[in-house]
């Protein structure tokens, strides 16, 4: 038993010798705390040239389109207005006066009775009548345009007088573009006008 232990003691002596090392046992690291800065950023300003572009939508009034406020009667054989028709009128300078990129192009009708030649004159006299009070009420000269079609397009095809009161008209139509003539009559109505003496 006495050998056992002198055997194990120098042993373990060898093995505590052959654990320990010549080295220095190294300290812990330790970390300085690091400091992050955080920077916020402001959004960028936009200059006026980088501004985003909104479009810009102009909601315009429509032509007046119900039938009567696009008609003008007029009287037999005649192109004076009344006071009716001076209110349907005004309706319309309201819009062209607001709206100045449209034009509009008068179209003026007879009845059949009477001539060919002496109705497309009529006509024309009932469709300038109208384009002089829209000009004197504001309207540009360039925005209306007139025509006359006399006998040849009736509002109603019979011979009495509900169609005849129905035909002797002038009627607006309207484009959303100025009219491009220069003398503000088509061709055909030019030697009307000067027929009718207007």
């Amino acid at each position: 038993m006495k050998m056992q232990i002198t055997l194990l003691l120098p042993l373990s002596l060898l093995a505590l010798a052959g654990c320990a090392s010549n080295k220095p046992i190294a300290e812990p690291i330790t970390h300085e705390p690091v400091r992050i800065d955080v920077v916020e950023e402001k959004p960028a300003l936009i200059s006026a040239t980088e501004a985003p572009v909104t479009q810009v939508i102009n909601i315009k009034a429509k032509p007046p389109e119900p039938a009567k406020t696009t008609t003008v009667l007029f009287d037999f054989d005649s192109s004076q207005l009344n006071k009716e028709n001076r209110k349907i009128i005004s309706t319309h300078v309201g819009f062209l006066v607001d709206n100045p990129e449209f034009s509009v192009k008068i179209e003026g009708h007879t009845d059949d009775r009477g001539s060919q030649r002496y109705n497309k004159v009529l006509g024309v006299q009932r469709a300038n009548v109208i384009k002089q009070e829209l000009i004197q009420q504001g309207v540009q000269r360039q925005q209306v345009t007139i025509t006359s079609y006399g006998e040849e397009k009736p509002q109603l095809q019979a011979q009495n007088e509900n169609a005849w009161a129905a035909n002797r008209r002038a009627v607006f139509v309207y484009t959303d573009t100025l009219a491009k003539q220069q003398n503000n009559v088509t061709e055909n109505d030019d030697s009307l006008l000067a027929e009718s003496g207007l």
